[in-house]
């Protein structure tokens, strides 16, 4: 196998490939031989390949579905990358207009420009302008920490975990709970509340009616409140309701991660689903 690692350098450096040497230059670093070996020698590894020991550089479509994966063994994290949203406000907020005063607003880019920067990514090209079109996000590891904070169920209803807020101060790679809100009425409460500041919180699935037929319900994308108070954070709003998180700053809704592929990588999913189906 180290052998078959050699000769495929050599093939690189033979037909002048320089893919590698964009991606480590792309990062800030200064360029060196011996990190771009250590570099092609990584990527050209099945344990990095197979094992997701070896950090990478991991970039997926608006969707959350991965469309490549750099090793990057000098990182001590991933780094995640998604596509930005191309939904726009009347679609994101469709059915919020009763409460025009507290809705928030999305700042997509074309679907055009989103095609073409998933194509650009997925052929490996990693210098341009629509690498500006990209949002990082936390680690999946953070991404489930944070998850997992949240007990919401996202069937509506009265109950306590249905109605607060739950959260915490999530980064790139850590994430720390803060105390969870109050148990909130949604007929009697204009917006539920967390208190302590957090970049990640929920927005309940809680729902009443009144007996006229009249149903009381959150706001499942970021409020007006959420946005404006963003300052020079990235945010980020769970919403069990739509199982989605909106990844969001001062500027409106950035990103939109589907619940399903919030906190879980990728390749650890296909290997799960190889196992079962192993032993099925």
């Amino acid at each position: 196998m180290r052998f078959i690692h050699v000769v495929y350098l050599l093939g690189l450096l033979a037909q002048g490939e320089g893919d590698l040497l964009i991606n480590i230059q792309a990062d800030g670093q200064p360029y060196s031989p011996c990190a771009w070996l250590w570099d092609s020698w990584a990527f050209a590894s099945s344990d990095v390949r197979d094992s997701g020991t070896v950090k990478a550089d991991i970039y997926l479509d608006r969707r959350g579905r991965e469309l490549l994966r750099r090793a990057k063994p000098r990182q001590s994290y991933d780094h995640i990358f998604i596509v930005r949203t191309t939904v726009t406000t009347e679609v994101m907020y469709w059915g919020v207009w009763y409460n025009v005063q507290d809705m928030g607003w999305a700042n997509p880019i074309s679907r055009r420009m989103a095609r073409r920067t998933e194509a650009l990514l997925k052929a490996g090209i990693l210098e341009g302008d629509h690498m500006a079109k990209l949002v990082r996000i936390p680690t999946f590891e953070a991404q489930a920490q944070a998850e997992a904070e949240v007990k919401d169920k996202g069937n509506g209803g009265l109950s306590l975990e249905n109605n607060q807020e739950r959260g915490g101060h999530l980064g790139f790679h850590s994430f720390h709970p803060v105390p969870p809100g109050p148990f909130i009425n949604p007929l009697m409460a204009e917006r539920a509340d967390i208190a302590g500041n957090p970049s990640f919180h929920n927005h309940p699935s809680g729902t009443l009616s009144n007996m006229w037929g009249t149903t009381a319900a959150y706001i499942q994308p970021p409020s007006k409140h959420d946005i404006l108070t963003a300052g020079n954070r990235q945010e980020y709003v769970m919403s069990k309701a739509q199982a989605k998180v909106f990844v969001y700053d001062s500027t409106g809704v950035i990103a939109v991660v589907p619940l399903k592929r919030w906190g879980r990588d990728p390749r650890q999913s296909k290997r799960k689903r190889k196992r079962k189906d192993k032993e099925g």
